[in-house]
């Protein structure tokens, strides 16, 4: 008797069935199709962020947090919105385009920036 034919996979456990793997499989697929759409919003925010303030990444990512989390905000939401206003954070509702308190300006030191104060 084959592998297939008793209902047990390569390595001997049982297999689920067919119709039932295939839509775990499905479901398994558009949860990481809708993870990546959410990574890839968090990066353009990043990327907008970074090049409007002269931020590192990770220093965009902290402001987005931190502003999304005194607005009581979702994170994914608050990153949509600053996407959809290309990094001003004047159209982005609850926040300023003026510098915040602990945001890092810094100057650009042969084509790179330097980094911020420590």
């Amino acid at each position: 008797m084959s592998a297939s034919s008793s209902g047990r996979n390569s390595n001997g456990d049982l297999a689920p069935p067919m119709p039932d793997l295939v839509r775990a499989l499905q479901h398994e697929n558009e949860q990481l199709r809708a993870s990546f759409a959410r990574d890839v919003v968090l990066e353009q925010a990043k990327g907008a962020l970074s090049a409007r303030f002269g931020l590192l990444p990770e220093e965009a990512l902290e402001l987005m947090r931190g502003l999304a989390r005194s607005q009581r905000r979702e994170l994914q939401e608050f990153a949509a919105e600053i996407v959809r206003n290309e990094g001003r954070l004047e159209g982005v509702s609850g926040a300023s385009g003026r510098p915040l308190s602990g945001e890092r300006r810094r100057a650009p030191v042969h084509g790179r920036m330097a980094p911020g104060p420590r």
